[in-house]
């Protein structure tokens, strides 16, 4: 290995060591106090971080595919929570500048680090929350916020915000976990739908979860979603959870190539069938993504 070869090298493991250190302080702001984790677990849970953006590559591309069957073809984007800055930087490669606000200072700085890793100049992020973002009316062609909307301190306001900062005829992707669905996604443990918080906090505790969490969670569905999407005036509104697993499972153009769905196209009618509307999209729907419309007069 020669000298420049040899620099290049030190230059790439300090700033991996960098990185691993902000994902770290960012991950045991929030993660580490939902419950008790190892070291291990600590490390292998960092170690998913890095490479985030690329996890979320076929998201992005499920979005902007549903929005160009829409018409739309969004320019401008804002990342509502943007954590490490996984998506972020996901939606910034596929061509979209983007914006990122979120509230630890830690995960900006880890964002930031991570556009820099990946080359990209059109993701910036700054410190802030959803009840108050800090940009004009009508900034955005789409708002985007995954795993965020169940932990604010007002999610009304976060929407009406979201609301406030698209252009007439923008779009709102909300990803959120379904809390009918038995299983809580936090302390990864199984969970009665809608839970009331005092028998959780009894049952967390004896599963080895931090109680006190609970206080700071918001249990949020298809339909107590729709309702703060519909009272801030979003439109056409649509859950979009069980056309996704379809799609996957049918290798859309979209579609990445592995996972579990890819190998079982025949399950896309069933997914349709079972998961689309009514009691299956209520129970049996792990998540909600919540597509909505600013009406554009």
């Amino acid at each position: 290995m020669d000298h420049s070869a040899a620099e290049e090298k030190s230059v790439t493991l300090l700033e991996d060591d960098e990185f691993r250190a902000a994902l770290r302080k960012w991950f045991e702001g929030f993660h580490a106090h939902v419950r008790s984790m190892s070291e291990e677990d600590i490390r292998l849970r960092i170690n998913s971080y890095l490479r985030q953006e690329e996890q979320y590559r076929e998201k992005v591309r499920f979005i902007l595919h549903t929005l160009s069957d829409r018409g739309a073809r969004p320019q401008t984007a804002l990342d509502i929570g943007s954590s490490a800055g996984g998506l972020s930087v996901a939606l910034a490669q596929a061509g979209l500048t983007v914006d990122g606000v979120e509230p630890s200072a830690a995960g900006v700085t880890a964002a930031e680090l991570r556009a820099k890793r990946c080359g990209v100049a059109a993701a910036s992020f700054q410190v802030g929350i959803g009840e108050a973002l800090p940009f004009p009316d009508g900034r955005f062609d789409l708002v985007v916020s995954v795993a965020v909307l169940e932990h604010v301190q007002d999610p009304q306001a976060v929407v009406r915000e979201t609301f406030r900062v698209l252009r007439p005829g923008g779009h709102a992707m909300f990803e959120v976990p379904n809390y009918l669905f038995p299983f809580e996604p936090h302390y990864k443990i199984a969970w009665l739908p809608m839970m009331p918080k005092p028998l959780g906090k009894l049952y967390a505790s004896a599963r080895g979860g931090n109680p006190d969490f609970l206080d700071e969670l918001n249990y949020t569905n298809a339909w107590n979603v729709r309702r703060l999407f519909d009272r801030a005036g979003f439109v056409e509104m649509r859950d979009l959870y069980a056309s996704y697993l379809a799609g996957k499972a049918e290798q859309a153009p979209w579609a990445g190539r592995g996972g579990r769905l890819a190998r079982m196209p025949w399950s896309a009618g069933l997914i349709r069938t079972l998961l689309s509307a009514g009691p299956g999209a209520w129970f049996l729907n792990r998540a909600v993504y919540l597509l909505a419309r600013k009406s554009p007069r």
